[in-house]
């Protein structure tokens, strides 16, 4: 999991989200959540990086400090908080 705020900046990651990411929360926070895992397809990427609308994405080929990681990625708006979004990362393949 992975909490960005309403300009896309990660404000909150948990261990596993860190280790799929390849880096640690102390480097990961206040960073754009695009720029650690893209580059991305562009309408996933413009999803991601601005509004409030939930985003469902199949199949992603993400960018790893281990290399490229094939994820299902989906980002639900977060109530009481306008543009932030809790997303989730759950890993669909091995190299």
């Amino acid at each position: 999991l992975v909490l960005i705020d309403g300009e896309g900046r990660i404000a909150e990651t948990n261990h596993a989200a860190e280790a799929l990411i390849g880096t640690s929360a102390s480097r990961l926070i206040g960073t754009r959540l695009t720029d650690r895992i893209g580059p991305l397809d562009a309408r996933v990427e413009a999803r991601l990086s601005g509004g409030e609308e939930g985003l469902v994405a199949r199949d992603l080929v993400i960018r790893t400090g281990e290399g490229e990681v094939r994820i299902n990625l989906t980002a639900s708006p977060l109530g009481g908080y306008p543009g932030w979004r809790v997303v989730t990362m759950s890993q669909i393949g091995h190299e």
